[in-house]
């Protein structure tokens, strides 16, 4: 992957289409993306001709191929549609198909956006909403985070730049990484952290902002202050929270309460085990997220494990564990549904 330079070279590697359609980051795709920021551009490209063609992960793609046909039944669909004046139900179908297939080459043409200050929705941006009901979003760094209803995350695919932008409320579990600071921009402020848990309270109809601080440190800005990278902003730890209203911070005496049981279920419960049988621990990270795990029951039964998962996100309790247990064993997460594979523990 060091010599990848163009969408075509990371079309040709299977671990990069496992890692865009299915979420399979065996081969550090997140990592050698954070360090490489400059090919940010061309692995966009790539990712906006897997999910417009539908390509399978295990085959790879002609993307030539793809576009001529493309622009072929573009064509067709043009001289069908020209000479006719009336259109009957059938040639209105043709015309939208027209139409979709217009989005789809604009959709895999159109230039990557800058990075830089977060914005509104741009193209090839993940936007995630959680409605009526908390959510658990793992991002690609291996962070999480814990939406709150009525709430939305919205972040680049790519990730190079570890920033999201909040609207609402969340509690996020960031994964250690000093070279590359995690940002939440949410309405006028910025918070960033290296690797801790926090929560955030932005909603839209509200003028003002709360950081809560649950583990680690963590620095929050005005949005002015931050761009312009003028004053420092608040520091805060463990247990302290900040109040930001049109650019004027307010520390507070007592840390708010968690508003949400998810939240609070997160933050109280221990993740410190001795000696403990590993469905105990899958246990208590299902009462601790909004999650399912299934595993080999029979295959895991007598194997145990002391060790601490404290104040980490959770991808990152998980991979602990797996690797804790040793034979190959892995974790995939889709949506709220974990599954581990495992052939046994050492």
């Amino acid at each position: 992957m060091e010599d990848y330079e163009k969408a075509e070279d990371f079309l040709d590697d299977e671990s990069f289409r496992k890692w865009i359609l299915e979420g399979d980051d065996r081969a550090g795709w997140s990592a050698w993306l954070r360090d490489n920021p400059e090919r940010e551009p061309a692995v966009r490209e790539a990712r906006h001709w897997l999910l417009a063609t539908g390509v399978p992960a295990g085959e790879a793609p002609d993307t030539g191929e793809a576009l001529r046909a493309t622009w072929q039944k573009i064509q067709e669909g043009e001289n069908t549609l020209r000479p006719r004046r009336f259109l009957t139900p059938v040639r209105i179908a043709a015309s939208v198909a027209v139409v979709a297939l217009v989005a789809v080459v604009f959709y895999m043409i159109r230039p990557s956006a800058p990075s830089g200050t977060p914005r509104a929705v741009a193209p090839g941006e993940t936007i995630v909403q959680a409605m009526d009901k908390p959510r658990l979003v793992a991002l690609p760094d291996g962070s999480s985070v814990l939406l709150q209803p009525n709430s939305s995350l919205t972040y680049a695919p790519a990730f190079a730049s570890r920033q999201v932008r909040l609207k609402g409320e969340a509690f996020f579990e960031i994964r250690k990484d000093a070279a590359h600071p995690f940002l939440v921009f949410a309405n006028e402020t910025v918070t960033r952290v290296v690797g801790t848990s926090f929560r955030v309270i932005a909603w839209e109809h509200r003028p003002d902002v709360e950081v809560v601080v649950h583990t680690g440190k963590v620095k929050v800005y005005s949005r002015k202050s931050f761009e312009e990278k003028g004053e420092a902003g608040i520091a805060l730890s463990p247990n302290e929270a900040v109040r930001v209203s049109t650019g004027q911070f307010e520390k507070l005496t007592r840390k708010p309460e968690p508003t949400s049981a998810a939240v609070a279920k997160v933050e109280e419960t221990s993740f410190e085990f001795t000696d403990t049988p590993v469905s105990r621990i899958f246990q208590t990270l299902e009462q601790a997220y909004p999650i399912r795990i299934t595993f080999p029951e029979s295959v895991l039964k007598d194997c145990y494990l002391s060790t601490s998962l404290t104040d980490e996100p959770l991808p990152e309790k998980l991979k602990i564990v797996c690797e804790s247990l040793g034979n190959n064993t892995r974790f995939e997460i889709k949506g709220d549904q974990i599954t581990i594979y495992s052939t046994g523990c050492n």
